[in-house]
């Protein structure tokens, strides 16, 4: 897809912000000074509140970030499934395939390990690899109250992995419910989908709990060539199962639950996921091998306003993730130098990882004007039980004669721990109604690569009613994963326990306008670097690269956003990115495109019947130095849901929606890295889902 300078030109004209905070309106912080309780309530109802950008309720134009916020609303009207879906539309954002099924982009760079992603403000990063992608990109999206995305670091409150951005997905709790809710749906690929929901408040006592259950085939994407293709060229087999389809069969059971009493409150969930390999391990497709992952976490917390103006709350919590497979890396009939695979060359391997940590955190009031958050953390993160199995030396890529345990002579990582410790402090001051100053930092002491400090501060100034003004500047970091410093056994890529921390420093101009009280835009530039980019160094004499720190990554562009609401419920909201991402090592970044658009179109038709339409189009990609293929061509996909609800009579707590997703059955591919899969990872096609949901009172 090219879009031309008119385009942007046009676009330009379309930028889109929430509505401005007024000079005569009462400061926010005097107001919850007035009535915190009904405001603590009131806060997740409103989209102009946020709480993410920092750790306390303000007004969103008065946040020291640029920040997106999903309603749950606006989830159930575009027919989002998963996390992925609510990410698409968030400008800068981008969902890619990629052979462990989804990943993101943001700004023009990858970011599977720098994006923080909380539930509930309790991260999904794992410390093998920094990845949350595994579970987010399948999180389920009924339990979901509203989706706070803050564009750009957060390391200053949330230390590791809120690199390039933070997702923080609040959840449903007893009053949200209040009842119980039950779901169930269909579609393609054999998919089936069932969800059951109870949330009451039974005096001071709240309870609340969901549970999920997915089994899908998964898309089946045509594969004309893969990895074996080349190994039958060159050695004159004929194992490879191409032209063939992608394996993308899951499972997937998740539960949410909690429960709060006065002061207390406890948090847990509960998550197994089973997901073919789609392409394959090593991209050589096959139909059985899988992955599995378990997550548990629980959290137990704590609140409390010790006086009028000082509030109190600290947590402990534990983290637990489980993940194992079978990878079959090339099929029976598979041959190399070193000998022949008859029933082909897999191995399993696994690991377990836990997060166990409490933090304090206080809020001071010291005026109507001046607000001071500040607190302290301790974790360990701890990678054990780490295990392989295979039928092949992984130095040699000999044969070993039987399926056997080698985690005592090649594992593909060490059992490893490390303790964190970290404080940080942030301070809210209205210097006049109109113009906020947000400072403050965080220090982080890693025990296996030592310190790190990262600072931001932000101006936010209303200078004339309806039109605001935002200046940013941030610093944050991510933390060299497990995987990084200690992976091993590989005869590629070999860990770098002396690596640093990744940096990077944002600036970002922002400008909001209220053109209407139904109307608004905002456009945002940005610039980010990133020194210490953790990559691959060149093989070695004996072909093997290490993981080190090079070079440095560049990210700049412009974001524009415009939102117009009608009568009625109906809406239109669109958005535009353009960005250039550079790498001082080899030049563009490969693999990501330059410009993206999004436009979402809702028409609340009457009470029963709501339409939603999604526009997503996306600009053509550059491939790597030295990738002789073109470039990957953009596209344009539309969404659209349907939604009955509202019925009369004894059908009133139903409701009906169906979904049809890629409508004009596009052809479309993600870009595949050089040497693995010549056509690209396949895109579905048109495709349905439909839902029954049924409330109780």
């Amino acid at each position: 897809m090219k879009i031309t300078t008119n385009t942007l030109l046009a676009l330009a004209i379309m930028t889109a912000t929430t509505p401005a905070f007024s000079q005569d309106e009462a400061p926010l912080d005097a107001l919850m000074k007035q009535e915190k309780l009904e405001a603590e309530l009131k806060w997740l109802h409103d989209e102009n509140i946020v709480v993410t950008a920092s750790r306390t309720p303000e007004h969103i134009n008065k946040t020291a970030a640029t920040v997106t916020v999903i309603t749950d609303a606006e989830i159930r009207n575009m027919g989002a499934r998963t996390l992925m879906d609510i990410l698409s539309i968030v400008p800068g954002f981008g969902v890619t395939s990629d052979n462990q099924h989804y990943t993101s982009q943001f700004r023009g760079l990858q970011a599977r390990s720098k994006i923080l992603i909380m539930v509930n403000s309790h991260p999904l990063n794992t410390p093998a690899d920094g990845d949350a992608f595994k579970m987010a990109s399948n999180l389920i999206v009924e339990n979901i109250k509203r989706v706070e995305i803050i564009r750009g670091p957060g390391s200053a409150i949330y230390g590791a992995n809120a690199f390039l951005a933070v997702v923080n997905v609040i959840t449903k709790e007893a009053a949200d419910v209040d009842g119980a809710e039950i779901s169930a749906g269909g579609g393609s690929y054999g998919t089936q989908q069932y969800n059951m929901m109870f949330g009451k408040k039974i005096n001071d006592l709240d309870i609340y709990a969901n549970l999920n259950f997915l089994d899908t085939d998964g898309y089946k994407g045509f594969v004309p060539q893969d990895m074996q293709t080349t190994f039958d060229n060159i050695f004159g087999t004929h194992a490879s199962l191409a032209p063939g389809y992608t394996n993308a069969r899951q499972q997937k059971y998740d539960l949410d639950f909690g429960a709060k009493y006065k002061d207390f409150a406890f948090k847990g969930r509960y998550f197994k996921d089973t997901i073919g390999t789609f392409a394959g391990a090593a991209l050589a497709l096959d139909e059985k091998g899988f992955e599995k992952f378990e997550l548990l976490t629980m959290e137990l917390a704590y609140s409390h306003a010790i006086t009028s103006n000082l509030d109190f709350s600290t947590k402990v919590y534990n983290y637990y993730f489980d993940s194992s497979g079978f990878y079959i890396l090339f099929p029976p009939g598979y041959t190399n130098p070193g000998g022949a695979y008859p029933e082909g060359m897999f191995g399993t391997g696994g690991a377990k990882e836990t997060k166990l940590g409490a933090e304090t955190q206080f809020i001071w009031e010291q005026t109507t004007s001046n607000k001071v958050v500040f607190g302290a953390m301790v974790e360990n993160q701890k990678q054990f039980d780490v295990s392989q199995s295979l039928n092949f030396n992984p130095f040699t890529g000999a044969p070993l004669g039987s399926f056997q345990d080698v985690s005592s002579w090649a594992n593909w990582s060490k059992n490893v721990s490390r303790d964190i410790l970290a404080v940080y402090v942030e301070d809210l001051f209205d210097i006049r109604d109109n113009l906020r100053l947000t400072a403050g930092a965080r220090y982080d002491r890693y025990s296996d690569f030592g310190g790190t400090f990262n600072p931001r501060a932000g101006l936010a100034w209303e200078f004339s009613k309806g039109q605001n003004f935002k200046l940013t500047y941030g610093s944050a970091f991510r933390a060299p994963a497990f995987n990084d410093m200690y992976v091993m056994g590989n005869p590629v890529i070999a860990g770098n326990p002396n690596l640093k921390p990744e940096n990077i420093n944002t600036i970002e101009a922002s400008l909001g306008s209220e053109f209407t009280k139904s109307t608004s835009s905002r456009i945002t530039l940005f610039h980010s670097n990133i020194d210490n980019y953790i990559g691959r160094s060149a093989p070695d004499s004996t072909g093997l690269a290490h993981f080190e720190n090079y070079g440095s990554v560049t990210s700049k562009g412009v974001e524009l956003e415009l939102k117009t609401k009608f009568a009625g419920g109906s809406y239109l909201s669109m958005n535009y990115t353009y960005q250039d991402p550079k790498d001082s090592v080899t030049g563009r970044v490969a693999d990501v495109p330059s410009q993206r658009v999004n436009v979402v179109a809702n028409w609340q038709i009457n009470r029963q019947f709501n339409l939603n339409s999604q526009l997503f189009l996306k600009g053509s990609t550059p491939r790597a130095q030295g990738d002789t293929r073109g470039e990957v061509p953009g596209y344009g996909l539309v969404n659209t849901t349907l939604i009955a609800q509202n019925l009369s009579g004894r059908w009133d707590g139903l409701e009906l929606q169906l979904s049809l997703y890629n409508l004009f059955d596009r052809k479309y591919v993600d870009p595949a890295p050089a040497n693995t899969l010549p056509a690209d990872y396949p895109k579905p096609g048109r495709s349905f889902f439909a839902e029954a949901r049924y409330k109780f009172d």
